[in-house]
């Protein structure tokens, strides 16, 4: 067992790498967003006027719990959110945890390119290993960063050094990436991170377990709020091995034309 979920240890862990890829696309006042890792599969399309969001859809095609296809309809709340909302004002206030967390952070992209008119793909690589960790993601190709890190911290000769990668990682990135397409980059990897945590973990033994046992998730995101966890269960056949790349699935939600 281990101390942040009731599992047993994954035998495969050191053997595989957890990716993300995302994907980005945009026409004149829309975009198309989808991303897939080894747990998670989404997509959202955003319509927008040129100042707000005035339309957004999403769809949560592979999870990890029963609960979270139902946190679809909640991320319209971001309509009428102006597109020149900042990562770090989305973000306020616990925002993201009281929705699916990964479909939130896929909306926050998809309004960050709804400026652009280009295509991006993002891909985000973390390999299993205990001790220090060589990670990266890459733009439509081109290295953007490559960290070391220890322990979901930074590992580094400068400012950087003993930095977090998950909580608390937003506050400090959005200072210190000046850059906006290095902070979005960032904060791809950062959640590249978080979920690889996920491989140390056998989570095909976790399968129907009740919510309420993953105590240390609790309040986290859309499925572990106090209101509906106790009606939850974990889907432990989510887990896809994408070590030599991400392969997407089709998505069937449409624009709003």
């Amino acid at each position: 067992m281990n101390n942040l979920l009731p599992l047993p240890i994954n035998p495969t862990f050191g053997t595989r790498i957890s990716r993300r890829k995302v994907s980005l696309k945009s026409e004149p006042g829309m975009v198309t967003a989808q991303f897939a890792d080894i747990y998670h599969e989404m997509a959202c399309i955003l319509h927008h006027d040129g100042e707000k969001i005035t339309s957004l859809k999403g769809e949560i095609i592979r999870f990890p719990t029963n609960l979270c296809p139902g946190a679809e309809k909640f991320i319209q709340e971001l309509e009428g959110t102006s597109i020149n909302t900042e990562f770090k004002d989305l973000y306020a206030n616990q925002r993201a945890k009281r929705q699916c967390t990964h479909l939130f952070d896929l909306a926050a992209l998809a309004i960050r390119h709804s400026h652009r008119s280009d295509e991006r793909i993002y891909e985000a690589v973390v390999p299993d290993m205990d001790g220090i960790v060589d990670v990266s993601i890459s733009c439509n190709g081109s290295l953007v960063h490559q960290w070391q890190i220890l322990n979901q911290q930074m590992v580094s000769s400068d400012e950087l050094n003993g930095k977090p990668l998950i909580q608390g990682f937003i506050g400090w990135a959005s200072r210190y990436y000046k850059n906006s397409d290095e902070l979005e980059a960032a904060i791809i990897l950062s959640r590249t991170i978080f979920i690889a945590r996920g491989r140390r973990y056998e989570v095909k033994s976790g399968h129907g377990d009740t919510l309420n046992e993953h105590k240390s998730l609790l309040g986290s995101c859309f499925a572990y709020q106090p209101e509906r966890v106790k009606s939850g269960r974990y889907i432990g056949v989510n887990e896809r091995n994408f070590s030599d790349g991400v392969a997407f699935q089709p998505i069937t939600i449409k624009p709003s034309f």
